[in-house]
């Protein structure tokens, strides 16, 4: 019986550690260029920025609460530096000790996933 618990309750952890999520961040709503790499035309940086969003899930991060609205957060950077677009854009994930202790408290009913945001708003030198 003892045996059978060890087992069951390894099996246990396995299974919430181990979920699947559906993702999907885009700069759609962008109304500057972005880029993610540089540009041709002549430029200035203004400002370099780098911030943390997080994404929610449910029932073993199979279902989307909500993802980090990556367009807002690009468009706040851009008319906040009065720039004309972003290069250098890059968006990383992971789920970082907090976000894995949440799961795992949770026995993953609820996920979280933290994406960092980075880039470089630019003005354009006519």
């Amino acid at each position: 019986m003892k045996k059978f618990v060890v087992l069951f309750a390894a099996a246990l952890i396995s299974v919430s550690l181990v979920s699947c999520m559906k993702v999907e961040l885009n700069a759609e709503g962008v109304s500057k260029n972005v880029s993610m790499t540089g540009t041709s035309r002549k430029y200035t940086v203004l400002h370099h920025f780098r911030t943390d969003l997080t994404g929610f899930f449910v029932v073993f991060n199979l279902v989307t609460i909500s993802n980090p609205d990556i367009a807002k957060e690009v468009n706040n950077q851009i008319t906040t530096a009065q720039g004309d677009a972003v290069i250098n854009l890059t968006i990383h994930g992971e789920t970082n000790i907090v976000d894995g202790l949440v799961s795992y408290v949770t026995y993953t009913l609820l996920g979280l996933r933290t994406y960092t945001v980075e880039g470089d708003v630019i003005k354009y030198i006519e």
